[in-house]
């Protein structure tokens, strides 16, 4: 079976389980938006996806192989991996660290040409004007940029990306889902981590919903993101609006807690 596929996931960080029984299938040519509360387990889940973080119980595979018979470098050539507020620490240059996104090809007999990929990569990511800047100089949002074009330069079959638009402002944000969307309509695998919920649901064609250990809802964002599972896992009502086609899922209000009645208080029957 092809894709990137999680069965019956189990994981946990600090003794605290994180996750149990999540099932997760990413095939190519699609974007799968994963949302839920802070503490969800949205990151664990896609580090494990990535090969980062091993199950306590459960399997992961690629195209039906278990990792545990993939060699580790070919495993970072098909899947790309853009980590939550991810830090450069080093006086280096944009170009240099959208360039580490090709170490997994050098040495392949198939290895594709390190400077188209990441020319390619720096232009997708709208950072070319970048490239020859120290990170330290940068801002978060730029640097944010350039850890993406790093990802992209793997040109992996899949691309797992953590929170990608937190630091940008409105229009990256958009941008960057945009050339998100592009990336899998172009055959690539994409799962990506937001809170945005008007995000998800204009730009994912599918959305675990991950709350409480486990996933509430994988299904269209229409589903996913209907009243029920959305006060579920965030507690929360929302105003949706039509526009051109386009459903913006906007956070109204906290839902009021259930009130405990007393026996003195419930009607008489």
């Amino acid at each position: 079976m092809s894709g990137l596929e999680a069965r019956g996931l189990a994981l946990g960080h600090g003794g605290r389980t994180m996750l149990a029984g999540v099932d997760l299938r990413l095939a190519s040519g699609e974007m799968v938006g994963i949302l839920g509360p802070n503490g969800a387990g949205k990151t664990t889940l896609l580090r494990a996806l990535a090969g980062l973080a091993p199950p306590m119980a459960g399997s992961l595979a690629l195209d039906g192989t278990p990792f545990a018979r993939i060699a580790d470098r070919d495993r970072a050539r098909a899947i790309a991996y853009l980590a939550q507020g991810a830090e450069v620490n080093w006086e280096m240059t944009a170009r240099a660290v959208v360039a580490l996104g090709r170490l997994p090809h050098r040495g392949h007999p198939k290895s594709r040409d390190d400077e188209t990929a990441v020319a390619e990569a720096l232009r997708q990511a709208d950072v070319p004007h970048l490239a020859d800047r120290s990170c330290a100089t940068l801002s978060g949002g730029e640097r944010a940029r350039v850890l993406l074009a790093r990802a992209l330069a793997v040109r992996g079959r899949f691309l797992l990306a953590d929170e990608p638009v937190a630091a940008l402002d409105p229009l990256l944000q958009l941008r960057t889902m945009e050339l998100l969307g592009s990336i899998a309509r172009a055959g690539s695998g994409v799962a990506v981590v937001l809170h945005d919920l008007s995000l998800a649901a204009r730009f994912c064609d599918r959305i675990v919903l991950l709350a409480g250990g486990r996933a509430l809802a994988d299904a269209p964002p229409a589903v996913a993101l209907g009243d029920a599972p959305v006060a579920e896992a965030f507690g929360i009502d929302v105003i949706r609006h039509l526009h051109d086609g386009e459903t913006f899922v906007i956070p109204r209000r906290p839902r009021a807690p259930p009130i405990a009645r007393s026996s003195d208080d419930r009607p008489s029957p």
